[in-house]
């Protein structure tokens, strides 16, 4: 996948490879996903899948509701085909940092293991075309105002002039396992 994105998307490239590499060292076995090219029909079923789950998940208007929503959503991905993988990081919102993590704060949670504390960082997906999907992120931007899905290769745009840097560190749902308690209840 690496090798592919970085025809077009050289940081986006190198950012997730970094991430690959230093999950396997935490021990996190992050997928690697088969890479299959970029397709905008793809989208639409991605939406519909969302539309159906949301109901039964409930995450709008939950601010901090990254690390289930997506928990879930890779899940119901699966189930219709689509393959992902969790991402973990900060985003960058028009240049500031919209969690104020780092790696650092990442290798401390997990070393904390599960505690019943908010955790310090941002979940997203990254979709076999290396593609972020980023369902959760525009409602805690807007304050639950709008709902929406933010995508991109490392940048994306929202309509109301935001601007999205998806800055990943880590990739894999074994980061979930050992660091959030409500994921698996």
């Amino acid at each position: 996948m690496f090798e592919q994105l970085r025809e077009k998307y050289q940081e986006h490239a190198d950012r997730l490879e970094a991430s690959y590499i230093k999950s396997n060292e935490l021990g996190l076995s992050p997928s690697y996903l088969p890479y299959k090219e970029f397709d905008k029909s793809v989208l639409e079923n991605l939406y519909q899948i969302v539309d159906m789950v949301n109901p039964f998940l409930n995450y709008d208007n939950v601010p901090g509701a990254c690390l289930y929503a997506h928990f879930e959503l890779k899940k119901a991905f699966a189930h219709y085909g689509y393959h992902s993988e969790l991402v973990f990081g900060d985003v960058l919102v028009n240049g500031a940092p919209h969690m104020g993590c780092d790696i650092e704060d990442l290798e401390s949670q997990l070393i904390e293991g599960i505690t019943n504390k908010g955790q310090k960082v941002h979940c997203w997906l990254l979709m076999d075309s290396g593609l972020f999907f980023d369902a959760t992120l525009i409602r805690d931007v807007i304050g639950g105002e709008h709902a929406g899905e933010s995508l991109g290769f490392g940048f994306s745009r929202y309509d109301e002039g935001i601007v999205f840097e998806h800055k990943a560190m880590l990739v894999g749902e074994e980061f979930i396992r050992r660091t959030n308690p409500l994921v698996y209840k």
